[in-house]
């Protein structure tokens, strides 16, 4: 979704009162007439949609003393903010929280106890920590034979009331035939996407929290200095915007996938804002051929992941209908699980057209558009069949592909890999710390080749590790300017200035090359941060921590049975309690 106000330096800014006007909109048609009547009453702490109006978000002038000519001076505040015309209307009145809490079936029954289907708020209360509580069905059931008076008196009857209360997006499932003999047979469980982003989106309880109108922050009224610090402020999210109707509103999506182990040993950990969408299945297929195992997984996983494309009428916290586009504006993954998800090998990168011998090179390689994979993928269908898995992976080897037939993005208008893969700057910043950088601080501080003599050497390895680490640094930061973006050019440019010199004096080990994939994606940092905004919002931390509460947890409650019909059992229960 689009990023939350949170602790970032927007969400400070726009929720501070402001004194403006917004312009009347040329329109000819009703229907324009009435949303630009229900864009002057909206809040505005939550969209501004305005004529390419700047802002200043800064305190008023202030004076200064009195130069040598006797004049007073004057600094301009700052930041400046130009938000993106037209965008984000609102279409009339939605619905919300309570409106479907309002048109329960039990609503005659509300009037007398709030709290049914049960008898009064303190069973409300043990039941619902029952049910939360993870205990296993054993234990629940002697929970019941305490002297309490509860309506429930076992564990289904306790399934059968929860059933009953207000549900959200509803669980489904369907199963998948592989192409291929396997192990087992696959049952996909999924969410529908609009279900959950309308679920989340019109909660009172992120009201003020989030955004809609894409901008541009500038440091001065020059314009000359941007800042970025969410995606809405990327120029991704401008050219989106751009690409669709006056008076839409842009929801993105932010995917995020990993695997875990259902059964392995969790830590307890937090949980932010976010949908689990699907349970995806690990398959293992009885076909000799290894690499084969990984084309039929990768199809299978492709054919599962889809987003909405058209637009929807979604109810915001405000009470108000927008015409929301829904494109796919990020997905957070492992650096193999990107390279799947782009459709190409593992000796290529994910998002420019650089193989492994160029990922050494101080040069940034043109990025590896959805086009560019689709007329890839139009070659290969014309050279080989698909159902022929051997001779097709071959015909895809050659173009780097890794086999995947139809990927979830090829057919969205507005989706591209080379835009939405992101890095990870947790994961790939640092296993490269230590696979790499701190390994050749060891072995030049090690090394018997290093004396006096060699000092320009040392100083020229100690650089070559110091830049990197400036990199890593700066890049990280909360809040980025242009000036930053510059400097992590320049540093980046300097380590390959003075790496070659690590190589000489036996840092790299048995290492003789500098086909580094981590390295490579370096040279998309700077790049990509005017696109899609600072890196910190990318993090998987999420996702790992979503596999304790929303997946380990529920698995240690069950009967080592099913695990994945059981955890949506698990999880439709914990919502609705």
């Amino acid at each position: 979704m689009n990023q939350p106000c949170g602790h970032c330096l927007t969400g400070h800014l726009l929720t501070k009162p402001h004194n403006f006007s917004f312009p009347d909109l040329d329109a000819d048609d009703d229907v324009v007439d009435n949303y630009n009547d229900d864009w002057q009453d909206i809040d505005l702490g939550h969209d501004r949609p305005v004529d390419d109006m700047d802002i200043d978000l800064g305190s008023d002038f202030v004076k200064e003393a009195p130069d040598s000519t006797g004049e007073t001076q004057t600094r301009e505040p700052g930041p400046f903010i130009k938000l993106y015309p037209r965008a984000s209307a609102n279409y009339g009145h939605g619905h919300t929280f309570m409106d479907t809490f309002n048109t329960d079936q039990f609503l005659s029954e509300h009037q007398n106890n709030l709290f049914y289907p049960f008898a009064s708020k303190a069973e409300w209360e043990f039941e619902s920590w029952l049910a939360n509580s993870g205990l296993s069905m054993t234990a629940i059931e002697k929970s019941f034979w305490i002297s309490y008076a509860l309506h429930s008196t076992h564990n289904k009857a306790l399934h059968k009331l929860i059933k009953l209360l207000p549900s959200g997006p509803q669980w489904k499932h369907q199963p998948i035939k592989p192409e291929l003999p396997a192990k087992h047979d696959f049952q996909l469980f999924y969410c529908d996407t609009t279900e959950c982003l309308q679920h989340l989106i019109h909660s009172p309880s992120i009201k003020g929290q989030i955004e809609f109108v894409p901008k541009k922050i500038y440091s001065a009224a020059d314009h000359m200095e941007r800042i970025y610090t969410e995606w809405l402020m990327g120029n991704r999210a401008w050219e989106l915007q751009d690409a669709l109707p006056d008076g839409t509103t842009l929801l993105g999506i932010v995917l995020s996938s990993d695997k875990t182990h259902i059964t392995q040993v969790r830590n307890h950990q937090g949980l932010t804002n976010s949908y689990l969408l699907a349970l995806l299945p690990v398959p293992k297929f009885l076909h000799l051929n290894k690499c084969l195992h990984g084309i039929l997984a990768d199809r299978l996983h492709q054919a599962s992941q889809k987003a909405a494309e058209m637009g929807h009428m979604m109810s915001d916290p405000l009470e108000n209908f927008k015409y929301c586009f829904m494109p796919i504006v990020a997905h957070i993954a492992d650096t193999p699980e990107q390279c799947a998800i782009a459709c190409v090998t593992s000796n290529t990168s994910a998002v420019t057209m650089a193989v492994t011998a160029q990922f050494g090179d101080p040069i940034h390689c043109a990025p590896c558009t959805a086009s560019m994979t689709r007329q890839r993928l139009i070659i290969v269908k014309r050279m080989t069949h698909s159902s022929n898995l051997s001779s097709y992976f071959e015909a895809c080897r050659k173009f780097q592909l890794n086999g995947v037939l139809l990927p979830y993005w090829l057919n969205g208008a507005l989706a591209d890999p080379s835009s939405f893969i992101t890095v990870r700057a947790l994961y790939q910043y640092f296993r490269m710390l230590w696979d790499h950088n701190q390994k050749w601080c060891s072995r030049i501080s090690s090394s018997p080749r290093w004396d006096h003599n060699s000092q320009a050497d040392v100083n020229e390895a100690l650089i070559a590790v110091r830049v990197l680490a400036d990199f890593r640094y700066r890049s990280q930061t909360p809040r980025i300017t242009d000036a930053d973006i510059v400097k992590l050019s320049t540093s980046l440019q300097e380590f390959h200035d003075h790496k070659a010199v690590l190589m000489e004096a036996g840092a790299c080990g048995s290492l003789d090359h500098w086909n580094i994939p981590k390295l490579e994606m370096m040279l998309s940092v700077a790049l990509g941060i005017p696109t899609m905004s600072t890196i910190g919002q990318w993090s998987a931390d999420i996702t790992k921590h979503a596999h304790i509460d929303i997946v380990k947890d529920p698995a240690q409650s069950s009967n080592n049975q099913n695990f994945d019909s059981q955890i949506c059992c698990h999880l439709d229960c914990q919502e609705k309690c």
